[in-house]
């Protein structure tokens, strides 16, 4: 018993708390350039079309010009697309895979610290 808790003592204070893991996760941001608003759909998943079933809805909405939507998410990779203006119910955009930028030499190492940044514009 007290071995358990001795090492019970020597783990604690080294294993990081959920909150701190959140806190290192940069969030989905969109963006939207142009001058009119456009919907937006992004999806957890790199399967094509973005409402399909194999991915995990994020985001559905329309986004106005110079607004930014941010999105908590410790997402990897998301589908994205997009309606164009004057249209934001019709036209949706060929799908977009988007995975966060890597680090390492050999492996990709996603990083979850950088934020994964979609940019959409209301024109094609």
């Amino acid at each position: 018993m007290r071995f358990a808790l001795a090492v019970l003592a020597l783990v604690a204070p080294v294993a990081p708390s959920a909150h701190a893991q959140q806190a290192k996760t940069a969030p989905v941001t969109i963006e939207v350039v142009g001058a009119e608003p456009v919907r937006v759909r992004v999806a957890v998943g790199t399967t094509r079309p973005c409402d399909s079933d194999a991915n995990k809805p994020l985001f559905n909405g329309v986004v106005k010009p110079g607004a930014a939507v941010s999105i908590p998410s410790d997402a990897i990779c998301v589908c994205w697309e997009q309606t164009y203006a004057p249209f934001t119910t019709t036209g949706w955009s060929t799908p977009t895979v988007q995975c966060r930028p890597c680090s390492g030499l050999k492996k990709c190492i996603p990083r979850l610290d950088k934020p994964l940044r979609i940019v959409a514009r209301s024109k094609e």
